[in-house]
């Protein structure tokens, strides 16, 4: 290019948007969105651009970028003419483009312009145009000022803010505590300590406390101590009356002992005494059964019944055996004839014994019936028997226990009585009058010492007392302190706060104004000119004014500079470009501050480019030859490079508005997605 303009033809898809994105992104980057995606997903090298610039001495630089494979963000890379890599803020560092969507973008940048600047401006969007048109007319440190000053002073109001909270939870802590104190002091006097209605000096009261160490190291026999504070002194007092103490206890541990002694001695009598009827009711129970037995036995043993009831058993086994001999003989002689006797061979007649067995088998019946009798009038009586034993022998267990249990409890009250044998009634009663009588006598004792000790101990805390009132008497004139005088501090430093945030925003506020004034002054003539431009740019018909106005907001001092759009027709009707204005109509208002700056523009940026993408996407065709003259105008300090599918509309134009010299002619004749578009130079 060789510094030229650079115009490329060729027809949609076969990459001259792709030039204009590689300058793009090789000087900014992809700083929204992942830099992935500008990778040739056919190329497995290094994504990389290169652009070469030249210096006002015809110097060479290079600007690369460089994205290698597998990483997330590309580095860029600048190399002056020695070969020397040098860093973007120190070559461009107020690098920028106005326009970062696809289509159309501004880059300037220089090292020199503005001196005084400490960081490049942002990319912008058309809501912050005021950066940009601040910029052109060098107040761009005016507004960063003014935002400056607006962030102290807000740090500093809430700065303001917590002190003031820290100061008045300071107060408030104090109050509470000072309201905790006067209702224990309150309290104290309600009821006081001392005698009469005033409250005792400090000095009074350490004059009572001398004297209560004095007189009763006289009743423990101790010497005064000395060099001690007074609450050590009433520590001392009060190790004395724990010594006195001491003997109460083993009086109370005495009375103690009698006491449970006569309790166990009562409760182990009541105890003896309820076995003893127990046992009794027992041993009458047992007589009873044991006469029930005897009544049942008679003059009988429990074994002479079981060897009757073994023989009544026998006696019916073998009646029943010879009954069933005789019927089996009887049938064997209902159907068999027989002349001789089965067992002794002697001769009989058939006739006649059946005849006997029949008379033999009548007489055993009524035998048999009477032993079956007897034995089971046996059998229950043995069953009554055998009942009455296992009762017997189980009240006997009983009594066997209660015994046992009568002995042990026998044994514990003679060993607590110290007595020996069978303790008696009368023996009992008069040990515990006895213990009685001691008890009385220790309990009287400990009556005396306990108010004896009681008299010192409301002396003592007494005296506790009273140094507990001067002691809350010396906190409240601390905290009285502390809320008027303490605080005084800490609130000076408030007061300087405020003093400091009131003449910032004086400042704040005299910056302010004149900023206002001279835009007063600056912008209708700017309107005037971006009006103008823009209606060459577009066929704008329902919002053909561009006005630029301070960004109004309550209680606040923005210098914040916004653009908006009106109609010919109601001029005063302010609108948001954003909200009414087409796609088109907004691409041409992004371009319209820099055609307008072009026209009274005296210095050179180090790098000025605009990039237009296909501007007949964004354009109206028919003002083509209106935009090539803004164009003209823009070139004569910065460099175009523009891309169109549209050559026969712009070629027949360029020398009307550019000199043959100052343009370079290029037409993409091709694109192969793995090399990029081919390109005939002209």
């Amino acid at each position: 290019m060789n510094g030229k303009n650079l115009f490329i033809f060729g027809p949609n898809g076969f990459g001259k948007s792709s030039i204009i994105e590689a300058i793009r992104w090789c000087l900014f980057g992809l700083t929204g969105r992942p830099e992935e995606i500008v990778r040739n997903q056919f190329y497995s090298g290094n994504c990389f651009v290169e652009l070469e610039l030249k210096d006002e001495n015809n110097k060479l630089w290079k600007v690369q970028r460089v994205l290698s494979p597998g990483a997330g963000r590309s580095r860029m890379k600048i190399i002056d003419p020695e070969g020397k890599e040098r860093a973007q803020t120190e070559v461009f560092p107020f690098l920028t483009s106005v326009g970062p969507r696809e289509g159309t973008y501004i880059v300037f940048g220089g090292p020199s312009q503005f001196p005084s600047r400490r960081r490049p401006l942002e990319s912008v969007e058309i809501s912050d145009f005021g950066r940009t048109i601040y910029a052109y007319l060098r107040l761009e440190e005016l507004p960063e000022l003014i935002e400056g000053l607006n962030r102290l002073i807000e740090e500093q109001r809430e700065e303001e803010k917590q002190l003031a909270e820290k100061i008045n939870e300071e107060k408030v802590k104090i109050e509470r505590e000072l309201e905790e104190v006067n209702e224990k002091l309150d309290s104290i006097l309600k009821d006081p300590p001392w005698e009469g209605s005033k409250p005792p000096t400090l000095e009074e009261t350490k004059e009572k406390i001398k004297d209560l160490v004095t007189r009763l190291s006289e009743e423990v026999k101790q010497a005064p101590p000395e060099g001690l504070s007074d609450d050590e002194l009433i520590d001392v007092v009060e190790k004395w009356l724990q010594e006195l103490s001491i003997s109460e206890e083993e009086l109370e541990r005495k009375i103690s002992e009698i006491k449970e002694k006569q309790r166990k001695i009562k409760e182990l009598w009541d105890e003896l005494k309820g076995e003893e009827m127990r046992i009794k009711r027992l041993r009458e129970e047992i007589e009873q059964i044991e006469n029930q037995l005897q009544e049942l036995l008679g003059d009988k043993s429990i074994n002479d019944i079981h060897k009757e009831l073994e023989r009544l058993e026998r006696e019916i086994e073998q009646t029943s055996l010879l009954t069933e001999i005789l019927n089996k003989t009887r049938q064997y002689l209902e159907t068999n004839e027989i002349d001789k006797c089965f067992i002794c061979l002697s001769q009989v007649h058939g006739k006649n014994l059946r005849e006997d067995i029949d008379q033999r088998l009548k007489s055993i019946e009524p035998s048999k019936l009477q032993l079956i009798h007897n034995r089971d009038e046996l059998k229950n009586l043995l069953a009554q028997i055998t009942q009455i034993q296992e009762k017997l022998d189980e009240k006997n267990q009983v009594l066997q226990q209660l015994l046992e249990n009568y002995q042990e409890i026998k044994n514990s009250l003679c060993e607590i009585l110290e007595v020996e044998g069978e303790p008696t009634s009368e023996e009992v009663e008069s040990i515990l009058e006895r213990l009685e009588k001691e008890k009385e006598e220790l309990e009287r004792s400990l009556e005396s010492k306990e108010g004896y000790r009681r008299n010192w101990e409301r002396k003592i805390e007494k005296i506790k007392e009273e140094m507990r009132f001067h002691r809350l008497r010396k906190r409240k004139e601390k905290l009285e302190m502390r809320l008027e005088i303490g605080l005084s501090p800490v609130e000076e430093s408030y007061g300087e706060l405020v003093e400091f945030r009131e003449s910032l925003e004086d400042i704040r506020d005299a910056l302010y104004s004149e900023l206002r004034k001279v835009l007063e002054d600056a912008l209708p003539p700017i309107s005037e000119m971006m009006t103008e431009v823009y209606r060459h740019l577009t066929n704008q018909l329902s919002f053909d004014i561009i006005k630029l106005k301070l960004e109004e907001q309550d209680s606040s001092f923005s210098p914040k500079l916004i653009v908006r759009v009106a109609s010919s027709d109601e001029p005063d009707i302010l609108l948001d470009p954003e909200q009414v204005l087409n796609g088109q109509a907004l691409s041409a208002l992004r371009l319209v501050p820099y055609f307008v700056f072009s026209r009274f523009q005296r210095d050179r940026w180090g790098l000025d480019l605009l990039l237009l993408d296909d501007p007949t996407q964004s354009f109206d065709t028919q003002r083509i030859e209106l935009l090539l003259k803004e164009l003209g105008v823009a070139a004569t300090h910065a460099q175009i490079i523009v891309s169109t599918h549209e050559e026969d509309r712009f070629r027949p134009l360029l020398p009307k508005f550019f000199k043959e010299d100052d343009v370079t002619m290029v037409n993409v004749k091709g694109f192969n997605r793995r090399e990029g578009p081919k390109f005939d130079f002209k």
